[in-house]
């Protein structure tokens, strides 16, 4: 029986023998409660509804759904500390997984050992990727930010970007307006700015730059970390976002 506080951890992997494997090295660190294992994606949103898991490891290929991570499964990597296995190193499953709120991205071949301390990573509330998966990142989001013209975040203000962080995050003017103190028709007056400066077609889309712009951040923080550490797993505290 797990003790008091311990992480609440929910399995989600199609591959059942992969999943009882990882089921099984969990039952050796107390810190964790394996509290579910799903095996497919209605599975996988039921789970997390009922057990709301503190830590949620899920395979990537539940999630994937003709080239795209449906809303549901946006919404939960969003919601929860999410750490997504793969047997694909493509930039733009990375990079999808990444933008829709997964905090980790590692391949299925990483040891169950290396898993769990990235388990324990992510419930801290860090990001971590595998050395090899932040390099690519980084160079995909040089190439695509070399080419495209909008999102340049540069032109905003200090205020600004404080505004289209918390669009990001999904809070309404009302909300935001709440939090720095200012007018809801303040915060809109900044939104109409904002989307004309970075080139947003509507404020969703402005909050998709935004996270595109956060990550490139992110990622390139993480690779020049590693580069100097030489470590092969790598992560940095949420601030960097």
């Amino acid at each position: 029986m797990p003790g008091n506080g311990a992480i609440k951890v929910l399995l989600a992997d199609s591959h059942v023998i992969f999943l009882r494997g990882l089921a099984y090295t969990l039952l050796s660190f107390p810190e964790f409660s394996l509290c579910g294992q799903a095996t497919d994606s209605p599975e996988l949103i039921s789970l997390t509804d009922e057990l709301r898991p503190d830590v949620l490891v899920v395979d990537y290929t539940i999630l994937n759904g003709n080239g795209k991570i449906s809303r549901p499964h946006r919404e939960i990597l969003a919601r929860y500390k999410s750490l997504v296995l793969t047997g694909s190193e493509e930039d733009g499953d990375v990079l999808r997984a990444l933008e829709a709120g997964a905090r980790g991205y590692l391949s299925r071949e990483t040891g169950h050992k290396a898993l769990v301390e990235a388990m324990r990573t992510i419930a801290t509330g860090q990001v971590i990727l595998s050395y090899t998966m932040a390099v690519k990142i980084a160079e995909a989001l040089r190439r695509s930010n070399g080419t495209r013209k909008e999102g340049d975040l540069a032109p905003l203000s200090g205020r600004q970007r404080q505004v289209l962080n918390l669009v990001a995050e999904g809070m309404t003017n009302k909300e935001i307006a709440g939090r720095l103190f200012l007018s809801e028709a303040t915060v809109k007056s900044h939104m109409r700015t904002i989307m004309e400066k970075i080139r947003a077609k509507n404020r969703g889309h402005a909050a998709a730059l935004a996270s595109r712009a956060g990550l490139f951040a992110l990622t390139v923080a993480l690779t020049w970390g590693a580069a100097r550490t030489g470590s092969h797993l790598i992560s940095a505290g949420t601030d960097i976002f």
